[in-house]
């Protein structure tokens, strides 16, 4: 006997196409949670180069005063990321149930 494997199709045009136009409507949401994401990515990337010049700088050259000024920058990009995480989180959530309840209302008014 054969074994087949079937692969399925990662990404389908025909499906994306078909579920542009329940998301088009909404499109600021969309813009606003895909603008957020380069954002987030930038202040993950500053926290190992603030790790970088906290030793390199201060720790080892013993500034504990300037460590301190650093940790409470660290500490604001942190606290930055989590709040555009919450807030892109909330925007791609909302989006989500706005396309759901469009593909809903279209399902049983047999559009």
């Amino acid at each position: 006997m054969k074994d087949t494997v079937k692969t399925e199709k990662i990404y389908d045009a025909y499906l994306i196409k078909r579920l542009w136009k329940y998301l088009y409507p909404h499109k600021k949401l969309f813009l606003i949670a895909v603008t957020l994401i380069p954002l987030i990515s930038l202040l993950q990337i500053i926290q190992p180069y603030l790790i970088k010049v906290a030793i390199d700088k201060y720790i080892l050259k013993g500034n504990y005063f300037g460590l301190s000024t650093l940790a409470l920058f660290f500490l604001m990009i942190l606290l930055g990321e989590l709040m555009l995480r919450y807030v892109q989180f909330y925007f791609m959530n909302l989006l989500g149930q706005k396309v759901i309840f469009d593909i809903r209302m279209s399902l049983f008014s047999h559009r």
